[in-house]
Parts: C-alpha cells; structure tokens; sequence
C-alpha cells in the first residue's frame, strides 16, 4: 500500500487473522472456492481487509469491521483470487477500460469451455 498503515489497523487486522487462523477459515474458504494457493489467498483476504480496516478507522475513528463487511470482504477476496486464477490459466483476459483506469476482462476466444459447446449443430 502507498499510505502507512495506521498501527490500531495493523494490531486489529494481525487479531483477526489470527482468529481467521485458529477457526480454519482459510482452509474452509480454500476449498469451498477451490482455492489452490493459500498463501496468496490469505495475502489478498489482509490486503482488503487492511484497506476497510483503515476506510473505517478514517470515517469512525475505529477500525472494527461489521458483520456484513467481514462477510463482504470474504466473498470479495475469493472472487478476486479467482478471476486473477483464470487470468493465469488464459480463460481470461486481463485489459485497461477504455478510460485506462480500470481493469477489464473478457473471455479468451481461444479456449472452450468444457460443457460450454454449443450442441445445436
């Protein structure tokens, strides 16, 4: 990250991972969402929950997160870890928007997907 990251942010997010650690959350979400590489999952989960941590701590004056944006961070971090999977695989292909601001993707025209064939032929 560019900004330091403010030292109630960091001791809040090393607790919570390390309550994310003791329950086995991370081996629960890994293969839940077919996650191959732990350590980079769990790398991206305290990148974004780093950044709502210190979103809230700048709005609240805390960084505790709500039930609802834990939740949300989650699912973001997955989604994330696996759109950036099939980037490396070449199912998709990873551009600029037309603004060149933010990440696009499209599927890559060269491969099929299994069960994706159209069989009206």
């Amino acid at each position: 990250m560019i900004n330091k990251v403010n030292i109630d942010v960091q001791i809040y997010v090393e607790k919570l991972m390390s309550g994310i650690n003791q329950m086995g959350m991370i081996e629960t979400i890994a293969e839940e969402w077919e996650i191959r590489d732990q350590d980079q999952f769990k790398d991206l989960l305290v990148e974004n929950l780093t950044l709502q941590a210190s979103m809230n701590f700048e709005e609240n004056g805390d960084p505790i997160l709500g039930e609802k944006q834990f939740e949300d961070l989650i699912v973001r971090s997955a989604t994330e870890y696996t759109v950036e999977e099939m980037v490396e695989d070449g199912i998709l292909i990873k551009g600029l928007d037309k603004d060149g601001v933010e990440n696009s993707y499209r599927i890559n025209p060269e491969i099929e997907l299994d069960g994706e064939e159209d069989d009206n032929e």
